[in-house]
């Protein structure tokens, strides 16, 4: 990451390098953007009474995250134990 130097005679950076930089680190701005965003649904949503199936539609997501990594820990926990007591 690069930031671009001032120029003598401006305080401050163009625009046209901070829309550079900010082109540069999409992924990272597009992260942060998307906590921010995710922060604010959840302030709105939580303004309101959600029905039991905005709950089940809104779970969703979390329930196949928290499956995909189960699937994804279980074996690495298993191969790690029989490399443990091949080694010892």
């Amino acid at each position: 990451m690069t930031l671009p130097r001032k120029s003598s005679n401006s305080s401050s950076l163009s625009s046209n390098s901070k829309a550079k930089w900010l082109r540069q680190n999409a992924l990272l701005t597009l992260t942060i953007g998307a906590v921010f965003i995710g922060v604010l649904v959840g302030c709105v949503g939580r303004l309101g009474e959600p029905s039991a199936n905005t709950a089940r539609f809104v779970g969703f997501p979390g329930e196949l995250l928290m499956r995909m990594l189960k699937c994804v820990i279980l074996p690495l926990i298993s191969s790690s134990l029989i490399y443990w007591s091949c080694t010892t």
